[in-house]
């Protein structure tokens, strides 16, 4: 593994995807649900010609978003949106779960996708097609989003092997791929099913050519003959509405294996909302080597809100997650430091919480729980179960490590100590060096846990463990937050190509940075949650870390 050297100061930024939770569910492991969905002509007022939708394309909206709610889809796939940016479409998708949005236009009619999983586009086309497509990834699973040119003839045949071309190249990588969208075709699975008064309907007032009297099932056989599956016809139920079906989900045939539903729904009410009926599928996709829950800054007090810090609500925030993370497969779950604001009693109503945990609990030690009176800063790393600050524990192939950044701190000692006075000490030089991190809230690791840490590295690389770090204080970025002798412990991680991820707490807003092949990721302070709750699941791969998070808190996929 090269890895490349940090310039000094430099900061790079990932945009991070928030990823909404709700109490309705943490979605259940490893299944993953699409949905896409034509909400005729951007919700426009009025009503369609041959449909009862709603004089207002506000309430519309309202209503298909209440139904989108319900789904609890992992990505929703949308037609017909019109003038509507990726911005507008990322705030909106956030009332059923999904933070990151894509649009293929920002002007005129557009298809646009929102996720609960990090968006990476592929490709957008619009050269030669109508309408065009969206190609991209999307938890691993490559999406092919279209919408077809509206009438039977050679540009609609040439647009679907547009998409096709998209489709041989996902197969080409491995890759499984789903191809999904109006496709405004009919089905030659359906065919027992198409009725003379709907041939009559395209025939007459669309203007479709037929072919010996049928419609041209050319377009979705192209797909099929691409090896695509029409995943709701794997399951029996709809078949009342395959006379007028236009929209569709496929997927590739060892993709197909794993769908577990699919639906091509026609209730009613939904027909007053748009002239298509929305389509789903789920899969059960492989699951991680194993799983492990995330929580940072619970900051729990006994106090009234400041700013963004609702201190009381912090219970109730902590709840929710615990009772989440109960209902999944965890091998462990840890802390990332500054469990309580202030007072030792506030470990009395955090810490119950924790223990009724299904799987190990481990603490990292914060500055704010030192917070306490003078006659409890002795007792706090033995309450959380740390007595040392620091130590490390082996799951599978990988080996976490448990660091201390109040080791060097002005908070963590009493004064006039030896590692007091070291404390006032490093942080007086820092600000006379200008360090932008030179504040008494931060610490730093010692010289005795450095060799111990470096050890532990060199004993990982020997044995051929993945290392995962966890500290209350980052590294990276130098936004003030970071550790007071983060280079030097950079210096020493940056050696040992298996340090996969530094993860940490004490910076509310979260982030992400990726520097010498390591990531580091600062998780969302759990006072600061505007919604339920803030935290995270962090699935293990063979070769990646993908972060589910709830709340708040981003969801990111870290490969390595």
């Amino acid at each position: 593994m090269h890895k490349m050297k940090l310039p000094a100061g430099l900061v790079v930024i990932f945009v991070a995807i928030q990823l909404f939770f709700s109490n309705a569910a943490f979605p259940q492991d490893h299944g993953f649900k699409i949905i896409t969905y034509n909400v005729w002509q951007g919700y426009l007022d009025g009503t369609h010609p041959r449909f009862p939708c709603y004089a207002s394309g506000e309430e519309r909206k309202k209503e298909i978003y209440n139904w989108l709610k319900e789904q609890d889809a992992d990505v929703v796939v949308f037609q017909e949106l019109i003038d509507y940016p990726a911005e507008k479409l990322q705030k909106e998708s956030a009332s059923w779960g999904h933070h990151d949005a894509v649009v293929m236009r920002e002007n005129g009619m557009t298809i646009g996708i929102t996720s609960r999983y990090p968006i990476r586009v592929r490709e957008i086309v619009t050269e030669g097609m109508h309408h065009g497509l969206i190609y991209c990834q999307i938890n691993g699973v490559d999406i092919v989003a279209t919408h077809l040119w509206p009438r039977f003839d050679e540009k609609i045949l040439e647009e679907v092997q547009i998409a096709g071309k998209r489709v041989n190249e996902s197969l080409s990588r491995g890759t499984p791929v789903i191809v999904l969208g109006d496709f405004n075709a009919f089905s030659p699975q359906d065919d027992p099913f198409i009725d003379s008064a709907t041939v009559k309907i395209y025939r007459d007032r669309w203007k479709w050519k037929l072919e010996n009297g049928r419609p041209s099932y050319r377009v979705i056989r192209e797909l099929l003959d691409h090896g695509m599956k029409d995943l709701c016809t794997q399951f029996e139920k709809n078949n009342a509405a395959r006379h007028s079906r236009y929209d569709f989900i496929f997927a590739s045939s060892g993709l197909a294996e794993k769908c577990t539903d699919a639906t091509h729904y026609q209730d009613e009410e939904l027909l007053k909302l748009s002239d298509h009926f929305p389509v789903s599928a789920t899969f059960d996709l492989d699951g991680p080597r194993f799983s492990f829950g995330v929580i940072a800054d619970i900051q729990y007090a006994d106090a009234e809100k400041s700013g963004k810090r609702d201190y009381r609500n912090a219970l109730d925030k902590l709840e929710i997650c615990m009772n989440g993370f109960n209902r999944h497969d965890l091998a462990f779950t840890v802390t990332l430091g500054d469990m309580i604001d202030r007072d030792y009693s506030g470990f009395d109503k955090t810490l119950p919480i924790l223990g009724r945990s299904k799987v190990p609990v481990y603490n990292v030690i914060g500055n704010h729980d030192f917070a306490v009176e003078d006659q409890f800063k002795k007792q706090v790393k033995g309450r959380l179960q740390n007595k040392k600050g620091y130590f490390d524990f082996q799951v599978d192939s990988f080996l976490f490590v448990v660091l201390d950044g109040t080791d060097l701190s002005t908070f963590g000692h009493k004064k006039g100590s030896r590692q007091y006075e070291l404390a006032v000490s490093m942080q007086k030089a820092l600000a006379e060096a200008g360090g932008n991190n030179a504040y008494s809230w931060n610490g730093g690791i010692g010289s005795a846990q450095l060799r111990w840490l470096g050890k532990k590295l060199q004993q990982a690389a020997e044995a051929n463990l993945h290392v995962i770090l966890f500290c209350h204080w980052p590294l990276l970025p130098e936004n003030g937050t970071q550790l007071w002798n983060n280079r030097e412990v950079l210096s020493l991680i940056d050696r040992y190509d298996n340090v996969i991820a530094w993860i940490s707490g004490h910076h509310h807003a979260g982030g992400y940075l990726e520097s010498e092949n390591i990531h580091h990721l600062t998780i969302k302070g759990m006072v600061e949650a505007r919604s339920e709750t803030s935290c995270g699941i962090m699935d293990v791969y063979d070769n990646k870390l993908v972060l589910r998070g709830y709340g708040d808190q981003p969801g990111y996929s870290l490969e390595f």
